[in-house]
């Protein structure tokens, strides 16, 4: 098991929990919010939050590449069936491993899963219909919780490694690269957006990117590495 506190500090991890937020608009509730069915809408809000580690480099970007390097993995969600509850999945793993690339948790249970764009997360820009959620406050039926941070580990060392991310929820998300010897080589720092961003990271040597947020909901998609 990876012991996370390796790559982030006890003050990151602890900054992941808050005071209570809530998300208002001028609709019914729709049956399902935010991958819970029924769910009422107050959830952890964002607290003080500490900036990305030092990196050897340092970038992000507009959403938008122009194309993909040979042999890129390029992963959007969309190639499976996918639920619109958290009760009815479990969190990502292994599934893309032959893709190149593997998902991980802080803890043996926790992490995001893929969720149909039915779970109403109320963000735009995504590749419809799936992504990868996250909600903090929820749990998996068989343990574990919903919530970042979020390991990704690749087969092959990567040189650029991009996502999409949004939330309806203010915030920070942070994405850090590690090389082999778990050294910080990049990272980026970016503002919570309902509307999809995108948070990119490059390095020579990339093997394992890890990225988190002190906002209560999070979705992600349209991940490259190549």
């Amino acid at each position: 098991m990876l012991v996370l506190a390796k790559w982030l500090s006890a003050a990151v991890i602890a900054a992941i929990v808050g005071p209570s937020q809530t998300l208002t608009d001028d609709v019914a509730t729709p049956t399902t919010r935010g991958g819970v069915a029924g769910a009422a809408l107050d959830f952890p809000a964002a607290p003080a939050f500490p900036a990305a580690p030092a990196p050897a480099s340092l970038a992000h970007a507009a959403k938008g590449s122009a194309g993909h390097a040979k042999g890129a993995i390029v992963l959007d969600f969309d190639d499976v069936s996918a639920p619109c509850n958290f009760v009815q999945t479990t969190p990502l793993r292994t599934e893309y491993a032959a893709a190149g690339v593997s998902f991980l948790g802080r803890k043996p249970m926790d992490g995001g899963a893929i969720l149909d764009e039915c779970s109403n997360f109320s963000v735009s820009g995504y590749s419809s219909p799936n992504f990868l959620a996250f909600n903090s406050a929820v749990s998996y039926v068989a343990g574990g919780l919903a919530t970042t941070p979020e390991i990704l580990r690749f087969a092959s060392p990567r040189s650029h490694v991009e996502l999409g991310f949004a939330s309806p929820f203010a915030g920070t998300f942070v994405m850090v690269a590690y090389n082999a010897n778990g050294t910080v080589i990049a990272s980026t720092s970016m503002a919570m957006s309902s509307v999809m961003q995108t948070a990119t990271v490059q390095a020579t040597g990339i093997v394992r990117v890890v990225f988190y947020t002190n906002s209560s909901w999070l979705v992600v998609d349209d991940l490259v590495a190549s």
